[in-house]
């Protein structure tokens, strides 16, 4: 019976094919096609979420009704963190840079507190170490580009600047040995 039930599925999808193909190549849906296009690199412009054909033909649930976007953030994700650790767990999250806008929305979503938003941006900027700033308005975190990561860190290591894992361990160091005196 299985056999029988995928080879009717098969023969379904190549009927679907067929017909989305045709529908592909109206002239309608073309131009829909375009317009989608662009109002999705509208939204990328602007760090927005991208509407998908799905939402907009309301084909998301079985009545017609689009369903309701995923809550992408927990209410509570960033609760008590400091922005810039939350702003550091989101991008992660996401996986890629982001505009600096949707950054301050998507860790307010999670519950975090930023205090100024502008002061926030300039700390982005300048923690070189964790973040690239990609240009005026989007941050990634710096572990998403090795290349980058790696030419700073040679930098630092290059005028002999120590790095924080090395500084602590001296500090440690000193202490330990204070006490045994």
């Amino acid at each position: 019976m299985r056999d029988a039930v995928m080879a009717s599925i098969e023969a379904a999808k190549l009927a679907l094919e067929g017909k989305i193909d045709e529908i592909k190549n109206n002239p309608l849906m073309l131009e829909v096609l375009k317009i989608h296009h662009g109002l999705n690199s509208m939204e990328d412009l602007i760090g927005e979420r991208r509407t998908t054909l799905s939402e907009i033909f309301k084909m998301d649930s079985e009545q017609g009704e689009p369903s309701p976007k995923p809550l992408l953030t927990r209410p509570d994700e960033f609760f008590s963190l400091d922005p810039v650790e939350a702003a550091k767990k989101f991008l992660r999250k996401k996986g890629h840079a982001l505009h600096f806008n949707e950054i301050v929305r998507g860790i307010k979503a999670g519950g975090c507190s930023i205090p100024s938003e502008e002061k926030f941006r300039t700390t982005l900027g300048r923690s070189t170490f964790v973040f690239a700033k990609i240009d005026e308005n989007h941050y990634g975190l710096l572990d998403f580009y090795k290349d980058e990561k790696d030419k700073r860190f040679k930098k630092v290591k290059e005028r002999g600047a120590k790095t924080k894992s090395e500084t602590s361990e001296e500090l440690t160091e000193g202490e330990n040995n204070e006490e045994e005196k």
